[in-house]
């Protein structure tokens, strides 16, 4: 990454209210939030595939990812949110992130949606998602509202 592109990723990070201190650019490992240590890596492969992929996960946005990240999971962890199952943390993470993630266009919000359904699509898990993740309204996503942002 260019330091244009890791200056921006910081600067939105931080909008999110990830302290600057807990963020950290790495050459060798890939974009996460590590809860054990309240950090965020910034890795390699935080910007989209210059080509569209079938994997959603490939296509999001440098705010698409750090919304994912800081909003999806590290605001859940904070708030005692965070799902045990990794995959349900990671459909919970993308669906946090659509709802309540400021500074996101109506594209990252539809992919980070589309995210969150390859998600529970390709490990069979077609059932109400919501449900599974204890059913609260902070993850009932209506797809209109989150378009018309």
């Amino acid at each position: 990454m260019t330091e244009t592109q890791i200056s921006n990723s910081i600067e939105y990070a931080v909008s999110l209210r990830m302290p600057r201190d807990k963020i950290y650019y790495v050459e060798y490992d890939c974009t996460g939030y590590g809860v054990s240590f309240d950090i965020l890596r910034l890795g390699t492969d935080l910007y989209p595939s210059i080509k569209k992929q079938k994997n959603p996960n490939s296509n999001l946005s440098m705010k698409g990812v750090i919304a994912h990240e800081i909003i999806g999971h590290r605001n859940a962890s904070l708030k005692g949110l965070s799902q045990t199952d990794d995959l349900l943390e990671g459909v919970q993470a993308s669906l946090r992130a659509v709802k309540l993630a400021f500074g996101l266009n109506k594209g990252e919000r539809i992919i980070l949606i589309r995210d969150g359904l390859s998600r529970s699509h390709k490990n069979n898990l077609r059932a109400d998602v919501p449900h599974l993740l204890g059913g609260g309204s902070h993850l009932r996503v209506s797809v209109g509202v989150i378009i018309s942002h």
